[in-house]
């Protein structure tokens, strides 16, 4: 657990926060992720029943170390855009990515309980890095019977990592398709 907060860590401060990039010898450009007050709608990423995270087999999901959320079980294959961002992390395990929205919110997106231990087999991603989605664009498609057969579990957390924006959430759960709203995220 220790190690997949550690890890998760490392690549969020290292994609998020102050992007700066050099264009001429001494000129940066800095861009900062504002939060928009309001209201954020997210829409399930996955067909599946959506649960409630203390119901994830991995602590650092269950014990919301790394943000609050929800999980699903998938009945699907298929990840969406929960909402209007921008993709600015994806594991080189193509088990994870994380959206960052146009209100500011840092959305993770786990496919699945230890899954980064398949290397990607699993997985395909249609959203790479850097690349800008609207609610409902396709990002990553797995095989939930290579999962399985690897003796891994298929939930698959949804997570906000920046819940230093968050006043408040609520979440819809049960069984959902794709793309129906499923959490009200109140922002700061």
């Amino acid at each position: 657990m220790e190690k997949l907060f550690t890890a998760f860590q490392k690549i969020v401060k290292s994609s998020t926060a102050t992007i700066s990039k050099t264009e001429k010898k001494d000129e940066s450009i800095k861009v900062t992720v504002k939060v928009r007050s309001g209201l954020q709608v997210l829409h399930s990423p996955i067909d599946g029943e959506i649960i409630d995270l203390n119901k994830v087999p991995e602590g650092a999901f269950s014990g919301k170390l790394l943000g609050d959320g929800f999980a699903i079980i998938p009945t699907g294959n298929k990840v969406y855009s929960p909402a209007d961002g921008e993709v600015v992390v994806l594991f080189p395990t193509k088990h994870a990515v994380v959206i960052l929205t146009e209100e500011g919110l840092e959305i993770l997106i786990h496919i699945g309980i230890n899954t980064s231990s398949l290397q990607g087999e699993a997985f395909t991603v249609h959203a790479p890095k850097g690349t800008k989605v609207k609610t409902g664009d396709l990002l990553i498609t797995f095989d939930n019977e290579i999962i399985k057969k690897n003796g891994k579990s298929p939930i698959s957390p949804i997570i906000i990592t920046n819940m230093n924006v968050v006043k408040g959430l609520s979440v819809d759960f049960g069984n959902k398709k794709a793309l129906e709203k499923v959490c009200e995220v109140t922002l700061i």
